[in-house]
């Protein structure tokens, strides 16, 4: 495949040369609100990196830094909260949505989807904030998903933007992927030898020598153009792999995947754009450089006014003050009592404050930090009233957040599926229903934020339906109430609020519950009617005996 590889290199070359641009805006940004990472975007990606070195001094004010960890923290609670399920699998086919066995299998099956990307190894935590936090500093993110190489399951890695290079199909997805990292002769054996990497020469004789030498390496993923469809093998895969040696200009390992391993995401798009735009990061950059420039300037001030110039006299019999404390400043007073050594004052230390203040809450409104503090529970409110706030404050969010469920999280969902479809066990045994009906999953987001933007249905019925009942109290007169298809609305509200289909009846359940119901109302009212009706045959029998005795 060494041609193959001539032509990678040369395609990544070609589109590298048009990445400058973003190299230099993405250090820009970093060196004020993620120092960590600027020097490998000054680096242009080439890996040579000082280790240890200071990386903070374009910092003057934290403001930046802080607010994008926050709002990192905000999209993890929002989108992908731990400790809840916030997503669900279901049919596209109407007859098989009805079917309780095949609701408790996608149920199963998020359920296992779910323990299998937060087991221990996945890094998917750890990984995933990192993705958030270039998504907003950046406008871009991108995760890697592939296959563990130490047990069956899943691995996460996410990358840093100045080794990819993106490219995009017709339909503006990115469907090719150049990543160039750097690799230690010894981590390359270790490729060598678990995952069947063939090494260079050149790279062979480095390893008892030299096994700390780093060398770069070259992972292309794209359509595969020679796909042969009943192929078992990566030759008949949706997407074609490599691995090549950069340096040596030779493939270390070909093979394919059956969908795009990196997922992608951007926070919004420029036209004719591959990488995303418009991020809190880009937004801010003004006002965060702004807000260093007059911080810099405000701790000069503060600096002068806690220890200020000193006006003194022009005289030669005049002795430089001491300013010790407890000194007594000979001559520093005429006979008048007119000061001759005075403080200096410059400037207006309040306007600072308050220019620096209006830019830390323009920085703060861009990570909707503001927003976010609203959509807390406030003691003493109804839970109408809760419904209704979350609702109308989500308004604010949900555009921005909803294009990352579309672009980031289904592929993701979607990429971790055909991974664990490769081990066999990890997923359950479809119901043999799905061989009688044919249908299609499709991806159902059930986190905070979508059941925030449901709160308005499920308020709207609450409040139908308080305001009814009331109505029904006052007049006495409960038929209103007949309106309310109480079968619909209470398997609609436990999905709004995330309940799982396990913990509801089935509709054959339920009925079987009425009919005993029912059953249970029969005989008790037999047993209260018993006495009255003994008594009625009691006196039956007494008018017959005198009836007959007259």
């Amino acid at each position: 495949m060494r041609s193959r590889a001539a032509d990678i290199i040369r395609e990544f070359e070609a589109l590298q040369a048009s990445k400058g641009n973003w190299m230099q805006h993405w250090y820009e940004i970093a060196l004020r609100i993620d120092p960590v990472n600027a020097p490998y975007f000054g680096s242009f990606g080439s890996g040579q990196v000082a280790r240890g070195e200071k990386r903070m001094q374009e910092v003057f004010d934290s403001t930046g830094i802080k607010s994008l960890n926050r709002g990192v923290a905000v999209l993890d609670s929002l989108l992908v909260p731990l400790n809840e399920v916030w997503h669900f699998l279901e049919t596209d086919n109407p007859e098989l949505s009805q079917d309780r066995d095949a609701l408790l299998y996608f149920e199963e099956v998020n359920r296992r989807l779910r323990n299998s990307r937060l087991a221990p190894g996945t890094n998917f935590i750890s990984q995933q904030q990192i993705v958030w936090k270039n998504l907003l500093a950046y406008s871009t993110g991108v995760m890697h998903v592939t296959a563990s190489m130490t047990s069956p399951g899943l691995r996460y890695r996410a990358i840093h933007l100045a080794e990819v290079t993106l490219d995009e199909n017709s339909e503006g997805d990115v469907d090719r992927v150049w990543r160039k990292f750097s690799q230690t002769t010894r981590q390359l054996a270790q490729r060598a030898e678990f995952s069947g990497w063939r090494l260079p020469e050149k790279i062979k004789e480095s390893l008892e020598k030299k096994p700390d030498k780093e060398w770069s390496v070259l992972h292309y993923v794209g359509p595969n153009t020679d796909r042969v469809s009943r192929r078992a093998d990566y030759r008949g895969m949706l997407f074609e792999a490599a691995y090549i040696s950069h340096d040596c200009k030779e493939t270390m390992w070909e093979g394919g995947h059956v969908s795009m391993p990196y997922i992608v995401s951007r926070y919004a798009r420029g036209a004719g754009e591959v990488f995303g735009r418009g991020g809190p990061g880009e937004q801010t950059l003004p006002d965060v450089k702004t807000l260093n420039e007059v911080k810099k300037a405000h701790i000069k001030q503060i600096h002068r006014a806690l220890d200020p110039p000193v006006a003194a006299p022009d005289d030669d019999a005049f002795d430089a003050p001491s300013f010790k404390p407890g000194t007594i400043i000979w001559r520093g007073v005429n006979k008048e009592g007119k000061l001759l050594v005075q403080p200096l004052k410059f400037g207006d230390v309040q306007a600072s404050r308050e220019m620096m203040e209006d830019d830390r809450n323009s920085i703060r409104s861009a990570y909707n930090l503001d927003l976010f503090e609203i959509l807390l529970d406030r003691p003493g409110m109804t839970a109408t009233e809760v419904l209704e706030r979350k609702a109308e404050k989500v308004a604010f969010l949900y555009p921005i957040l909803a294009g990352q469920q579309t672009e980031y999280l289904g592929p993701l969902l979607s990429r971790e599926l055909d991974v664990l479809s490769q081990f066999p066990g990890i997923l359950p045994d479809r119901p043999e229903v799905f061989g009688q009906v044919r249908g299609r999953y499709k991806i159902r987001f059930q986190s905070p934020l979508n059941r925030a933007q449901d709160a308005s249905e499920a308020a709207g019925f609450l409040r139908s339906w308080q305001q009814t009942a009331e109505m029904s109290a006052l007049t006495g007169d409960p038929s209103g109430l007949d309106h309310f298809n109480l079968d619909e609305a209470i398997p609609r509200l436990a999905r709004i609020n995330g309940i799982p289909e396990s913990m509801l009846r089935s509709p054959e359940e339920v009925q079987a519950v009425r009919d005993g119901r029912q059953q249970e109302s029969a005989v008790q009212q037999a047993i209260q009617a018993a006495p009255a009706g003994a008594a009625v045959i009691k006196a039956l029998a007494a008018s017959q005996k005198g009836g007959s005795a007259g």
